[in-house]
């Protein structure tokens, strides 16, 4: 029986250190820092790297110095890959496994001081099979963390920084659950039901707190996307409507146009062709209003446009579209709106604000054989610290409640690096201009 168990410890422990730094990285990517990455590659390294953990503790017995060293090299596989930054995002992850790791196993000794009730646990000494039953229940938590990481937000490229306000409430919590969970070990259990039901509260706090702070994060997030849904509904429709326009327009003039050239045809024969080029410069002029206005080569970005530049001649603003996007662009529908439309919104804003002055918003396309190039300028009543613009929740935003607002430049910088794209702006002699660099291959 005893070499059952261990040998089950040997199966189960690879899956619990696998997870418990997986499910951190993860949470890292996700919250935190997307500049961490995932890979098939970091996935084999940590699961071989599991068992030569196993073989070296085996031979070392378990000397604290040596799985100290085995937790930084873990560490070490989770960063190196990393663009820049290694030694912040190395002590960030050492601080986030430490807490996690703590945490979980923390939890998991308390079910079993619960569970077992002849469990050595005040003295922290476990058996073999109680050794197991920690190991176990950690893996079975990360395990859920990661799956539900990985095929809710990961997958989907979805990165949700939390504010500054949310992390000290987070720590602050974790503080104290902490310092529950150390009183109740050094309670004398004595079989008295209040220690039980209070430890099964703070395991059940633990996990429920952390889960709803996140899962608040998550519907905030989804609350903006369907907010951009609706945006790209609405520029849909507003485009469907111009196409309407001018397709009503159209059938009106293949209906005129044969006595429109009787017309002109009567006006040459009369020998009065100064009448006759003005007759045919005003249907020429007719015949260019027939066509779409504005023409990107993708019909997302062109919804938009109908949309926006809509809004820019309510507000007297000049836009001006140089280039097209032949074949358009490789992304979803809701990613094109995401970074058009709140570019342009930016744009319009900040010309908006300029009330004494005409003023013109600038699109330029370009390509090369591999990218596309997008050059979006304004002018702006003030130079922007471009440094800040691309900051998380809490970063640059010209109005008073930053904490609601700030996002939109951030959105476009998450959303085209996901395709891995560059972003880029600039702003001098208050003039900004935001710059794209789109792969033309790279789709979602």
């Amino acid at each position: 029986m005893e070499l059952a168990i261990e040998i089950l410890q040997y199966v189960v422990y690879p899956f619990a250190t696998f997870y418990m730094f997986a499910a951190t990285l993860l949470f890292l990517i996700c919250f935190c820092d997307s500049g961490f990455f995932w890979s098939r590659k970091k996935t084999i390294l940590l699961i071989a790297f599991t068992f030569v953990d196993i073989f070296i503790q085996e031979l070392t017995n378990e000397n604290y110095f040596v799985v100290l060293i085995i937790q930084l090299l873990y560490i070490v596989i989770i960063v190196y890959d990393c663009k820049e930054k290694h030694i912040r995002r190395f002590l960030l992850f050492f601080f986030a496994h430490t807490i996690n790791a703590n945490i979980i196993s923390t939890v998991a000794i308390i079910g079993m001081y619960c569970l077992l009730p002849e469990s050595n646990v005040e003295n922290m000494l476990f058996t073999d099979g109680e050794n197991l039953f920690v190991t176990v229940i950690v893996t079975l938590t990360c395990a859920f963390i990661y799956h539900y990481l990985y095929h809710r937000l990961y997958r989907k490229r979805i990165f949700i920084p939390c504010t500054k306000r949310e992390w000290l409430f987070m720590f602050g919590y974790l503080l104290f659950i902490t310092a529950l969970l150390i009183l109740i070990l050094l309670s004398e259990r004595n079989g008295a039901a209040t220690f039980v039901v209070m430890a099964f509260s703070v395991m059940l706090l633990t996990i429920i707190i952390p889960l709803f702070v996140f899962y608040n994060k998550i519907h905030n997030y989804y609350r903006e996307r369907v907010e951009f849904q609706e945006t790209y509904l609405q520029a849909e429709l507003a485009h469907f409507q111009q196409y309407k326009r001018a397709q009503e327009e159209t059938r009106r003039f293949r209906h005129d146009i044969r006595n429109n050239l009787l017309c002109l045809n009567e006006m040459l024969h009369d020998g009065r062709t100064d009448e006759a080029t003005n007759y045919l410069q005003e249907l020429l002029e007719g015949v260019q209003s027939l066509s779409s206005r504005y023409v990107s080569g993708d019909e997302v970005l062109d919804c938009i446009l109908s949309a926006k530049t809509g809004e820019m001649q309510q507000k007297q603003i000049a836009f001006h579209l140089n280039g097209v996007l032949a074949g358009g662009l490789p992304w979803k529908p809701i990613d094109i709106c995401n970074v058009f439309a709140n570019a342009l919104d930016n744009a319009i804003e900040a010309c908006d604000k300029l009330e004494d002055e005409k003023c013109t918003i600038t699109m330029t396309l370009k390509a090369t054989p591999q990218y596309w190039f997008v050059r979006i300028e304004n002018p702006v009543a003030q130079d922007v610290d471009v440094s800040q613009i691309f900051q998380e929740r809490g970063g640059y935003t010209s109005k008073p409640n930053a904490a609601q607002h700030g996002l939109g430049t951030y959105n476009i910088k998450r959303t085209v690096e996901s395709y891995d794209g560059i972003v880029k702006a600039e702003c001098k002699d208050q003039w900004f201009a935001l710059e794209l660099m789109i792969d033309k291959s790279c789709t979602a």
